[in-house]
């Protein structure tokens, strides 16, 4: 097994759990990390384990070469991720995150592995009605990094230093690129439940695109709209980490 494939490189927080009967495998918004769900981790109950993904070029893995298509982060991550399938996975993702869950959700049923117990996609419309992304990543430095501000979901000190946000603009350039690249391919639907989060402000995913979650499952489907804009998701601390809790465990109401 190559050092890149090796589960511990893709899932560097990862808290093995003796007594785990489901792992979540967690993919971060464009620009984040595997730290974005570090206090997610500690809420889990005992028989979840909590595997949050870094992908080449961010965190622990600053210095590998960064992926900047869906397929191909899916298809570098699979090798990590079979060890990891003794029990059943769900999955979640938040903007970027999203559409990278639900296409791993579907390239495991192309390869005849087992599906996700559960596909849990936040911030982002349905990919079937998902207009095409303006071109935000080849926008020059600085209006780029000003399109980056009016999204919200950077802190004010890491905006305010300069030095850092010239660090951080070639890995949100990748990710936006990977974002902009992606284009939907009609499928089946999937064959596990499916629950859509999004913010009620987010002009990017109001309630009909939310919904239209809907036509991806042949299973149970269940709607959320929080107060919050696109990054509601970061606003309330540990709040919906419970909320992943419960919408794992059934609990999850329609809007």
């Amino acid at each position: 097994m190559s050092t890149a494939s090796q589960p511990q490189r893709w899932f560097p927080f990862r808290r093995p759990q003796a007594r785990a009967s489901l792992r979540v495998v967690c993919f971060p918004h464009a620009g984040g990390g595997a730290a974005t769900f570090n206090s997610w981790a500690a809420r889990m109950p005992p028989h979840v384990e909590l595997c949050a993904v870094d992908a080449p070029g961010r965190g622990s893995r600053w210095g590998d070469k960064r992926i900047d298509s869906a397929t191909a982060l899916i298809d570098a991550l699979l090798p990590a991720l079979r060890p990891l399938m003794d029990v059943p996975l769900a999955l979640f993702g938040h903007s970027l995150g999203a559409l990278v869950a639900f296409e791993l959700a579907r390239r495991l049923r192309q390869l005849q592995l087992p599906g996700p117990a559960h596909l849990i996609v936040s911030g982002s419309p349905a990919p079937r009605v998902r207009p095409i992304p303006r071109p935000l990543s080849a926008l020059p430095d600085e209006p780029f990094r000003e399109e980056v501000r009016k999204l919200g979901g950077s802190p004010p000190e890491v905006l305010a230093h300069r030095e850092m946000m010239e660090m951080l603009t070639p890995v949100l350039r990748n990710d936006f690129a990977m974002f902009e690249r992606y284009r939907y391919t009609p499928e089946p639907p999937l064959g596990c439940p499916l629950t859509a989060w999004g913010g009620k402000d987010d002009p990017d995913t109001p309630e009909p695109a939310l919904e239209a979650w809907r036509e991806e499952t042949q299973q149970v489907f269940s709607a959320r709209v929080f107060p919050g804009g696109h990054f509601f998701l970061f606003q309330e601390g540990p709040r919906y980490a419970d909320e992943l809790i419960r919408a794992l465990s059934g609990g999850a109401q329609g809007t």
